[in-house]
């Protein structure tokens, strides 16, 4: 069971690694519209309006906007990471079983 379960946190994990890539690549690309059109004479404020303005047409035609998705944190992945190496530790004494607090005196 607990194989099976780290295996679904895995995927899971995968997953969150890709919605993240797709949102640290619109980010980019948003800062890069931006400096591209500045350079061109635009001014920032304009700029930035009509970055977002061509990433939210460009994510409705995409069908991207009508499902949510997680915002995903370089924290929150590592948590994951964390939970998964857990469940595939094998032997590990629980706390209430003699963990780090018994071996502590507490």
């Amino acid at each position: 069971m607990d194989s099976e379960r780290a295996d679904m946190l895995g995927q899971l994990i995968g997953t969150g690694r890709k919605i993240k890539k797709v949102d640290d690549d619109i980010i980019k690309y948003k800062v890069t519209i931006v400096d591209d059109m500045v350079s061109k004479g635009v001014d920032r404020k304009t700029a930035e309006e009509m970055a977002e303005t061509l990433s939210k047409m460009v994510s409705d035609q995409s069908g991207h906007s009508q499902r949510a998705t997680p915002k995903i944190t370089d924290q929150g992945l590592l948590e994951m990471e964390n939970i998964q190496k857990n469940l595939i530790t094998k032997d590990r004494k629980l706390q209430a079983t003699g963990g780090l607090t018994t071996m502590l005196g507490e």
